[in-house]
């Protein structure tokens, strides 16, 4: 595999930095595998500081046995870690370290049935656009509250994978 270095952070008090990457398994990808895994997955690594040495946590993906890409991290008010992903699904957990995982076969895509996130836009006229796809999720958190409140991600509206003008719309 493949460790790419998109990386969405977490620095905790003592200077380790947690950080969620997505692994691609090339041999899935070319289906030459006597065991085909998902094409992406994503795992934890750690480090004592933003400097490395980095090190993945644990044999096993954050994402279990599902393809996921693009994970968006945070830490709620009760000190709980979360993320969330384009693949899509949810994971979460106590320490950081030790994950659970739930695929989320009915969030975000264009079908807009729920999750933890989906792929519908509602302009300010009250029309509803359907996106066919919501790219990099992420969260921002209310540093006074540590609530979250704001999910960003990106699409290229209704004509997937980008606009015919080529550019892409960033939610909030």
């Amino acid at each position: 595999g493949c460790i790419l270095p998109r990386v969405p952070a977490i620095s905790l008090r003592t200077g380790t930095v947690l950080l969620l990457t997505r692994k691609i398994n090339w041999c899935s990808m070319h289906k030459n595998c006597d065991q085909p895994r998902p094409i992406t997955e994503i795992w934890l690594a750690k480090a004592p500081s933003y400097k490395g040495p980095y090190e993945i946590v644990g044999d096993q993906p954050v994402t279990n046995t599902s393809s996921a890409e693009d994970p968006g991290i945070w830490r709620d008010h009760r000190g709980n870690f979360h993320a969330i992903f384009h693949g899509p699904g949810h994971a979460w957990s106590a320490d950081g370290l030790t994950w659970s995982y739930l695929p989320d076969t009915a969030g975000s895509d264009k079908s807009g049935q729920g999750g933890c996130y989906n792929g519908t836009l509602k302009h300010k006229n009250g029309s509803v656009e359907v996106l066919h796809d919501a790219e990099r999720p992420k969260v921002w958190v209310n540093a006074s509250t540590g609530l979250p409140e704001l999910l960003f991600y990106s699409s290229g509206g209704s004509d997937q994978p980008t606009a015919t003008d080529g550019a892409e719309t960033s939610l909030v």
